[in-house]
């Protein structure tokens, strides 16, 4: 897939961390600059406190399949797992366990990786963030 055909900007790829269901919400636009991958994985560095997106050819331990008969035009895949928002939440430091964060990613295209940064991540009970992700 060209990413030059995509609506979404290279620089502006949302990861939605929602700490009270303990859900990640990756959106549709940002799964297609991997090329729509089968599986899924998220690495993450604690040092550094980043959050690597990359696509997987195979199930592995730390991948996760993207169902994509159960995504619609405006749906986002949404994955669930208390263990890895928890150890989120405990790198962070400063996010709540009721509240969501949106993440802004940065396309590194040779790789096909997807680059989020911990600590840019900004609370969606902001008024002016939701106004402006929606």
């Amino acid at each position: 897939m060209n990413s030059s055909s995509l609506k979404t900007p290279l620089t502006d790829l949302p990861l939605v961390i929602d700490t009270k269901k303990r859900r990640l919400r990756i959106y549709k636009q940002t799964l297609a600059l991997l090329d729509n991958p089968e599986y899924i994985q998220l690495l993450v560095n604690p040092e550094k406190k980043m959050i690597l997106l990359c696509p997987a050819t195979s199930r592995q331990a730390s991948c996760e399949r993207i169902k994509w008969k159960q995504l619609n035009e405006n749906q986002c895949c949404e994955i669930y797992s208390t263990s890895f928002v928890e150890k989120l939440m405990l790198l962070s430091n400063v996010w709540d366990k009721n509240m969501s964060y949106k993440l802004t990613g940065t396309l590194l295209p040779k790789q096909k990786f997807i680059l989020y940064h911990m600590e840019d991540a900004v609370s969606l009970t902001d008024t002016t963030h939701i106004k402006e992700s929606l």
